[in-house]
């Protein structure tokens, strides 16, 4: 009776572990089946979050992109380099803001106040060019301008003034309220970095200091 009873049990046992077994594999196949559904819902949200206008990786690479098996390497195409002023023949130039205030030429009658502005100071060879600009504000009819009057070098070793080379420009005839541009040109015995300009006319004048290297120029007092 007690092998009975015992043959029993382990027959009991026996079923009861294939059932237990029976259960984990359907579940192990269950959870794999979920895991792949989950998988592909997310590859389909994936893909339709990403943009139309992402640029296609099969697509020919540029000229300039590289690829060395597997790895891309970008190269950014030489750019040209800025060429300098002096290099495109303009010279050393400063910017200048010089205004002042002096009469007309007397051959044109009557007399009136014209408005000078120097707009630029450069330095070409032996040269130094003033770009300048003329306005016949307060005129009521024609009038000159007598710029070799208003326009100076000073040499501080001297004492002496030169006088403008070459006036370019139309100043002989300016019709009332307009303004004419020109240019006022000197001419250097040797080469220099640094020159003072004389403005204004023998009753008035001012002097400022050019310096061609650090490209400044300011107002100085001489005498």
């Amino acid at each position: 009776m007690k092998i009975k009873k015992l043959n029993r049990d382990i027959y009991f046992f026996i079923i009861i572990f294939l059932l237990m077994a029976a259960i984990f594999v359907f579940l192990y196949f269950k959870m794999n089946v979920l895991s792949d559904q989950l998988q592909q819902i997310q590859q389909s949200q994936l893909s339709q979050s990403i943009p139309k206008n992402i640029v296609d990786q099969n697509l020919t690479p540029p000229a300039y992109l590289e690829t060395t098996s597997s790895i891309s390497v970008v190269t950014t195409p030489p750019s040209p380099l800025p060429s300098t002023s002096s290099e495109q023949g303009e010279g050393l130039v400063i910017p200048v803001s010089l205004v002042f205030v002096a009469s007309s030429s007397p051959a044109l009658e009557p007399q009136t106040s014209l408005t000078i502005t120097v707009e630029k100071a450069i330095k070409k060879e032996n040269q130094i060019i003033f770009q300048i600009n003329v306005f016949a504000k307060e005129a009521e009819s024609y009038s000159a301008a007598d710029l070799s009057s208003f326009f100076h070098l000073f040499d501080l070793d001297s004492g002496e003034s030169i006088s403008p080379a070459e006036i370019k420009g139309s100043f002989q005839t300016l019709p009332p309220k307009s303004s004419r541009t020109g240019s006022v040109i000197f001419n250097l015995l040797f080469n220099q970095n640094k020159i003072i300009l004389q403005t204004g006319d023998e009753n008035q004048s001012n002097f400022y200091e050019f310096d061609f290297l650090k490209k400044t120029y300011k107002e100085i007092v001489v005498g």
